[in-house]
């Protein structure tokens, strides 16, 4: 359920749970590969803490008769105005990225691109990433709790901050419900900081817990300029890369007018995208 109240972002604690949907983890990719025909690919993007950033080129041997690109001796597809990256771990096993936005072909700008990587890795130890994700809104106030149930004890490991993706935490708190242990984390001016476990304060940051459920909750902070103060934390483990393991590369150009221009998807073979969970 959402909760409401008739303050701002920083007012009292709620009495009971609230629930939220588990969203899209912060990440970094790094990737480069020889494909199919010569073409290439190389470069970096991230979405750390709701900033995002992108520099990526694909080159490809290009001609006059490849629709809606310009044809030169060589084709230079530049992606470096990201809309929207997202990133999240599939099934435990891999990792996915996907960004959209604006892209420069051969030095003309205004065309588009959706382009998608898959960093297909071993299982992890403890089961993959347990996300949860937090918000609260000032117009009107409110909060949605980030909340997961397991239908059998679940191994989960106590964070040592909570990452901020939208407004400031202030010198305020969020609270990390682990089963029926709560843990207090006080805000540093960017993330929420662990300060203890009230009922068992011997827990620190590091530590593993096996537990039937888990609960985010942002108390209060300051909301940004829209409005919202959001948080995320990972309680779950880590995705490892699998050496050898054969990754995927998906890449659509659209045209100025935003037609279908360019498309390419394969396995990467000769090369490697990396994707880092955070």
């Amino acid at each position: 359920m959402i909760a409401l109240a008739l303050g701002g972002c920083v007012m009292e604690e709620p009495v009971g749970s609230s629930t939220g949907a588990v969203t899209g983890n912060d990440c970094e990719v790094v990737g480069a590969a020889v494909l199919p025909g010569g073409e290439t690919f190389s470069g970096t993007m991230s979405d750390i803490a709701g900033v995002e950033a992108i520099d990526w080129t694909h080159d490809a041997p290009g001609t006059p008769s490849t629709p809606g690109l310009p044809g030169t001796a060589f084709r230079t597809v530049s992606l470096d105005g990201p809309d929207r990256i997202i990133c999240s771990g599939l099934g435990g096993v891999t990792a996915d990225a996907l960004s959209y936005g604006t892209a420069t072909v051969n030095g003309l700008p205004n065309y588009g691109y959706l382009l998608e990587t898959e960093d297909n890795r071993d299982a992890p130890t403890g089961g993959g990433p347990i996300l949860l994700s937090a918000t609260r809104a000032s117009r009107p106030t409110s909060w949605v709790d980030g909340e997961q149930s397991f239908a059998s004890p679940t191994t989960v490991t106590v964070p040592e901050e909570i990452t901020v993706s939208a407004g400031d935490p202030r010198r305020q708190f969020a609270f990390l419900y682990l089963g029926d242990l709560r843990c207090k984390y006080r805000g540093d001016g960017s993330n929420y900081v662990f300060d203890k476990c009230p009922g068992d304060e011997s827990v620190s940051p590091g530590d593993t817990l096996s537990v039937s459920s888990a609960r985010l909750h942002i108390q209060n902070g300051r909301c940004n300029a829209a409005g919202v103060l959001e948080a995320a934390v990972n309680i779950g483990s880590e995705l490892v890369p699998a050496p050898g393991a054969p990754d995927y590369y998906s890449l659509i150009i659209f045209d100025p007018a935003g037609a279908v221009a360019y498309t390419l998807a394969t396995d990467v073979v000769n090369g490697d995208i990396d994707i880092t969970l955070y």
